[in-house]
């Protein structure tokens, strides 16, 4: 296990990079014939390429499944696997699914609307192989691109050693960015609608697992967080999610009764900001909505002043 007083750890980009990386990427899929074409082409652009891409579709009742196969005909069906589950059964089972169904070293985790940097595979593939013992690592995430980054990232990055104290607080890892060991024997939890990476990422740090996170970011996310979404149901979804994730982590021993408490007074704390958040956005879109001016009134305003 990496030391847990080495908070920093230099990840060297390397000048050689091999043409593929033992890696198995994992594409849960829902109705999303709008934004898997992006996601998989930014697989298909990567410096070094993963062995092999799994899509797995969750029972979509659209033109997915179409998509997918169409995908897997123009990349070639020895590199894209594609699996078709026969009803909805959640994105938890979907990834679990492909992650059963991969057989290279390790597995990377990709939304169907998220996109990777070019390099994402050769930074992390590299970081992953030079330490042997680090179970799981990710990196940041750039929220709404205007494009996706092709500068080539700096010859030194950051990788910090999340201890467990800093993630119980909040989950410190973006589920696009995720490589992990494929023999890990932990997988996502079906029972949790929104937060499963959370809980995956939690349970291996607690379960004495070393887990890092690189500090370049070389993810896109394209949906609004949840400040902008102004989605009330969702964020009260994953209130639910965390409380019964603190819920499960105390009742499996990792955590005494005290701490519990503290940590569902801390996750409402948290709540209450979001909620006040996403109203001061919601509100800024009504009075901007509400205040917009229109072409003709700026001429009529023009004109009137012309007038005196």
């Amino acid at each position: 296990m990496v030391d847990s007083n080495e908070w920093a750890v230099p990840v060297t980009v390397p000048d050689t990079i091999p043409v593929t990386a033992s890696v198995t990427v994992i594409i849960p899929c829902y109705r999303c014939t709008d934004t898997i074409d992006r996601a998989v082409d930014s697989v298909v652009n990567q410096t070094v390429k993963p062995a092999e891409v799994i899509l797995v579709d969750d029972g979509s009742n659209d033109d997915t499944p179409a998509s997918l196969r169409r995908l897997q005909r123009e990349q070639g069906a020895d590199w894209i696997k594609v699996i078709e589950l026969d009803q909805n059964s959640g994105v938890s089972v979907a990834r679990n699914t492909g992650w059963n169904a991969a057989s290279c070293d390790y597995v990377a985790f990709l939304d169907a609307d998220d996109a990777w940097h070019r390099d994402k595979i050769a930074v992390q593939y590299d970081w992953m192989n030079a330490h042997p013992n680090v179970m799981l690592s990710g990196h940041p995430v750039v929220i709404k691109p205007k494009g996706l980054n092709t500068e080539k990232p700096p010859p030194e990055i950051t990788a910090t050693v999340i201890p467990k104290h800093r993630l119980l607080l909040s989950n410190a890892f973006a589920l696009s960015s995720l490589m992990v060991k494929r023999d890990c024997s932990i997988r996502f939890d079906p029972s949790l609608r929104y937060s499963q990476d959370y809980y995956f990422c939690l349970e291996a740090v607690l379960q004495g697992n070393t887990a890092v996170n690189m500090n370049y970011p070389i993810l896109y996310r394209f949906n609004a967080p949840y400040g902008e979404s102004g989605l009330t149901k969702r964020m009260k979804a994953l209130e639910a999610d965390e409380l019964s994730i603190y819920r499960k982590i105390w009742q499996s021993g990792h955590i005494h009764l005290t701490l519990y408490s503290m940590l569902c007074l801390w996750s409402f704390v948290r709540y209450v900001k979001r909620l006040c958040v996403s109203s001061v956005h919601q509100l800024a879109r009504n009075f901007s909505q509400r205040w917009q001016f229109k072409p003709e009134r700026s001429q009529n305003i023009y004109s009137t002043h012309r007038q005196h």
